[in-house]
């Protein structure tokens, strides 16, 4: 009986060469300092390459278990100018609800400020343990309103931008404080409207408009800080309270990067009446 043939078949799949290994060969052989320097241009390339790959895979699965940031901080309060209401995302409560998910895909945060002309400039970096990082950045004015003192309306501003450059990077959006029942407290009412929606619909939509047509933060802080704009603000209902109070936050986000300085805000194109500074 014949002895069986073992007959071996080579693999039909490809070695991979890194970089790193082409550049080891091409230091055991001794090759010349020029095509060292473009073997250890090519490894950097790949590095960043593949560090690139594994932040943008790290960013979506982060997509996947991304926390649910609620408006649980409250702003109330009458002056002689009206009522001012609002909620808003505590920053200590959005970097802690960040700070585990971020951790476990092997990404972090910070911030850097920087003093412009226009008041401050706040970046917010994300970085991947391996090395890749982006930056989103915006820039405000200081928060004088309150009667702040100057260091208190520097760390306002610094604290409001934050807390957008933080969630535009990451890429959430708040949800309002619908289920206080989470925290074991009563659902507090909703806030007394002075007018129905359909009749308080022609307000908004000139709030809305204006807020539209402000084109520099000069135009946004004059519409907003206007007497006439809080007072009906604070007698819209509910719904389109918070409706216009996004548009503003939006507003202010895109106009928060440097803009034309012959820029003019259009406050004269829409049909605001005498008490709405549109028409001053």
């Amino acid at each position: 009986m014949g002895a069986v043939k073992t007959i071996e078949h080579e693999s039909n799949v490809p070695t991979v060469i890194t970089p790193a290994a082409m550049l080891q060969q091409a230091i055991e052989k001794g090759s010349g300092v020029e095509v060292m320097e473009r073997l250890l241009a090519l490894q950097e390339r790949h590095d960043a390459f593949q560090a690139r790959k594994a932040f943008d895979n790290a960013m979506a699965d982060l997509r996947n278990n991304l926390p649910k940031i609620i408006k649980s901080r409250e702003v109330d309060f009458t002056s002689a100018k009206g009522r001012t209401n609002y909620k808003f995302e505590d920053l200590a409560e959005i970097t802690e609800a960040l700070a585990g998910p971020m951790s476990d895909v092997g990404l972090s945060f910070r911030w850097y400020t920087e003093n412009v002309q226009a008041g401050v400039k706040v970046t917010c970096r994300i970085t991947h343990r391996d090395g890749h990082f982006e930056e989103t950045s915006l820039v405000g004015p200081l928060d004088a309103s309150g009667n702040k003192n100057p260091i208190q309306a520097i760390g306002s501003a610094v604290s409001y931008l934050q807390r957008y450059t933080l969630k535009a990077a990451v890429g959430i959006a708040a949800s309002h404080d619908d289920d206080a029942q989470a925290v074991g407290q009563r659902k507090e009412p909703p806030r007394p409207a002075t007018a129905s929606k359909q009749a308080s619909r022609a307000t908004y939509d000139r709030l809305s408009k204006a807020n539209r047509a402000c084109e520099t933060i000069e135009a946004f802080n004059k519409l907003w800080g206007h007497p006439a704009t809080e007072k009906a603000v604070a007698e819209l209902p509910r719904d389109w309270f918070d409706t216009i109070l996004d548009e503003k936050a939006d507003k202010f986000s895109e106009l928060s990067p440097p803009q034309l300085e012959n820029a003019s805000a259009n406050v004269d194109d829409f049909p605001f009446d005498d008490d709405f500074p549109g028409d001053r």
